[in-house]
Protein backbone atom coordinates (compact mmCIF):
# COMPACT_ATOMS: atom_id res chain seq x y z
CA UNK A 1 0.00 0.00 0.00
CA UNK A 2 1.47 3.54 -0.77
CA UNK A 3 0.40 6.28 1.89
CA UNK A 4 -2.71 8.71 1.11
CA UNK A 5 -1.55 12.04 -0.72
CA UNK A 6 -3.10 15.80 0.79
CA UNK A 7 -3.55 18.42 -1.38
CA UNK A 8 -4.41 21.77 0.00
CA UNK A 9 -6.00 24.39 -2.25
CA UNK A 10 -4.74 27.58 -0.64
CA UNK A 11 -6.22 31.44 -1.59
CA UNK A 12 -3.10 33.48 -2.19
CA UNK A 13 -2.08 37.26 -3.06
CA UNK A 14 0.59 38.25 -5.25
CA UNK A 15 1.03 35.27 -7.68
CA UNK A 16 1.42 36.19 -10.88
CA UNK A 17 -0.38 32.75 -12.57
CA UNK A 18 -3.30 33.15 -9.97
CA UNK A 19 -5.33 33.33 -6.92
CA UNK A 20 -5.24 29.80 -6.08
CA UNK A 21 -2.46 27.74 -5.16
CA UNK A 22 -2.40 23.56 -4.97
CA UNK A 23 0.30 22.40 -2.42
CA UNK A 24 0.43 18.43 -2.22
CA UNK A 25 2.34 16.71 0.18
CA UNK A 26 2.38 12.97 2.12
CA UNK A 27 3.15 12.35 5.62
CA UNK A 28 6.64 11.25 4.90
CA UNK A 29 7.07 14.77 3.65
CA UNK A 30 5.67 16.37 6.79
CA UNK A 31 5.63 13.87 9.39
CA UNK A 32 4.38 16.97 11.96
CA UNK A 33 3.04 20.20 11.94
CA UNK A 34 6.53 21.87 12.11
CA UNK A 35 7.45 20.33 9.08
CA UNK A 36 3.93 21.16 7.38
CA UNK A 37 4.26 25.15 7.59
CA UNK A 38 7.72 24.82 6.37
CA UNK A 39 6.54 23.12 3.47
CA UNK A 40 3.90 26.12 3.18
CA UNK A 41 6.08 28.66 3.70
CA UNK A 42 8.29 27.28 1.30
CA UNK A 43 5.87 26.87 -1.84
CA UNK A 44 4.74 30.71 -1.05
CA UNK A 45 8.07 31.70 -1.35
CA UNK A 46 8.70 29.94 -4.55
CA UNK A 47 5.47 30.89 -6.20
CA UNK A 48 6.39 34.36 -5.23
CA UNK A 49 2.88 34.49 -3.37
CA UNK A 50 1.49 34.92 0.44
CA UNK A 51 -0.84 32.45 1.59
CA UNK A 52 -4.33 34.16 2.49
CA UNK A 53 -6.26 31.04 3.92
CA UNK A 54 -6.81 27.57 3.64
CA UNK A 55 -9.78 27.05 1.00
CA UNK A 56 -9.47 22.99 1.86
CA UNK A 57 -7.75 19.93 2.09
CA UNK A 58 -8.99 16.77 -0.17
CA UNK A 59 -7.03 13.51 0.17
CA UNK A 60 -6.18 10.73 -2.45
CA UNK A 61 -6.82 7.77 -0.59
CA UNK A 62 -4.56 4.81 -0.37
CA UNK A 63 -3.82 2.38 -3.16
CA UNK A 64 -3.23 -1.38 -3.10
CA UNK A 65 -0.36 -2.63 -5.40
CA UNK A 66 -0.95 -5.83 -6.81
CA UNK A 67 1.88 -8.49 -6.73
CA UNK A 68 3.01 -10.17 -10.18
CA UNK A 69 2.45 -13.48 -9.44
Amino acid sequence: MSEPTYIEVWEVSGNPSGNRLCIAYTESDCPTLDYLIEFRNCMAENYNCKLEYLIRTEEIGQTEREDDD
